[in-house]
């Protein structure tokens, strides 16, 4: 996209969404993240976008951080987080920078427990200004359903390596954390097996209710 068809789809018909609003994307690898995100922002509004866009716009319109951002920066900025969880770090920072509803499907809480938890006890004012205006949607599955999608991924050429070895992993962390994080944030949990036409009434109906609230 060049630069003249970004900033046409940045500024019309509208500039900035008033109360906007992102939606984060959890679940193991696997359960239809990033499906689910696309199917959602074709059907939902042509006013949300994705992490390239979230990307884009920081850097074309040459956007700065908000105080409150650049302070969530410098706060991970001592941590030992892989390069992963650095670029997570950054389109979800920069996605509360742009004032546009975005939805991100490898979200800031992917992170483990132990660096969410962390964050909110060294800086819980902050962590609650970061989650203002979030939404998660939770999809989940069994391990053995996770397992083969992964396996066919993989065989079909959509994965250079197989994220799991065999099925004999468990969700219990990550129920844990989503659990967590349902003291601060809207959490809708979505059973990744039911059909897509299904999948997406529940985050619409979900969202639509967050946006009249």
């Amino acid at each position: 996209m060049n630069v003249l068809n970004l900033l046409a789809k940045i500024i019309f018909p509208e500039r900035r969404q008033e109360n906007p609003f992102v939606v984060e994307f959890c679940g193991y690898c696997g359960v239809g993240k990033s499906f689910l995100n696309k199917k959602l922002r074709s059907k939902f509004s042509r006013h949300i976008f994705g992490i390239n866009n979230c990307l884009k716009f920081f850097r074309v319109l040459k956007m700065s951080y908000t105080p409150e951002m650049r302070e969530v920066i410098d706060y991970f900025s001592d941590k030992d987080l892989c390069n992963h969880y650095k670029k997570i770090l950054d389109w979800s920072v920069k996605a509360r920078c742009n004032n546009r509803n975005f939805y991100i499907d490898e979200a800031f809480s992917a992170f483990p427990s132990n660096l969410l938890k962390g964050f909110y006890k060294d800086r819980p004012d902050l962590f609650k200004k970061f989650y203002e205006n979030t939404i998660i949607i939770y999809l989940y599955d069994t391990p053995e359903r996770i397992f083969e999608r992964d396996r066919k991924r993989y065989e079909m050429g959509k994965r250079s390596a197989p994220t799991y070895k065999d099925a004999n992993f468990s969700l219990k962390g990550s129920e844990e954390k989503m659990k967590w994080l349902e003291n601060f944030v809207p959490v809708l949990w979505v059973d990744a097996s039911l059909p897509l036409d299904k999948r997406i009434r529940l985050c619409r109906d979900f969202i639509q209710k967050y946006i009249d609230r």
